[in-house]
């Protein structure tokens, strides 16, 4: 394989890892799955917090920027050098 096609095949693969991390973190805060796995077996002290809906909205948006990076990466956007 060249360094070419190899750089692509990895683009690729980030490019599909931000997209699924960024909509499982966008509808997961959201769904049944998140009071079932993550809020009901978490300890007491810490299940209003994650219960949250502000908190829900941070991870959400996390997934937000994740799908951002996504498009970025699949799309061929180059980032600009600081």
């Amino acid at each position: 394989m060249s360094e070419t096609r190899g750089g692509r095949f990895l683009q690729l693969l980030l490019g599909l890892y931000f997209l699924e991390a960024g909509l499982l973190l966008v509808l997961a805060p959201w769904s049944a799955f998140w009071l079932r796995r993550v809020v009901l077996p978490s300890p007491a002290s810490v299940e209003p917090f994650l219960a949250a809906p502000s908190f829900r909205g941070f991870v959400a948006g996390l997934g937000v920027l994740h799908l951002v990076l996504a498009a970025r990466v699949l799309l061929g956007r180059p980032e600009r050098p600081a």
